[in-house]
């Protein structure tokens, strides 16, 4: 049995490699994530692992919204190219 910890950890989000969050749920987190960061004294290892996370869902977020407009792009019938010319 382990001792208890002068900070509570949070419960471990769900991460089921088989299933990637929806862009919802990415969101919601990635909110939450925020919220942490600004209002908690946070040990730096608990802090760099909740911006470690953030960066992942913000990434998963990103390529999400990507798929979404080439979906979009396809439906228009303009092709689906990026239209940012980046």
């Amino acid at each position: 049995m382990n001792p208890p910890s002068s900070h509570p950890q949070p419960p471990a989000p769900p991460a089921s490699p088989a299933q990637p969050p929806r862009f919802e749920e990415a969101l919601g987190e990635l909110q939450q994530i925020v919220g942490r960061l600004n209002q908690a004294e946070l040990p730096l290892d608990e802090a760099l692992a909740l911006y470690d996370r953030g960066v992942r869902l913000a990434a998963h977020g990103r390529e999400l919204l990507k798929r979404a407009e080439q979906r979009v792009a396809q439906s228009r019938g303009d092709g689906g190219g990026d239209e940012s010319g980046a």
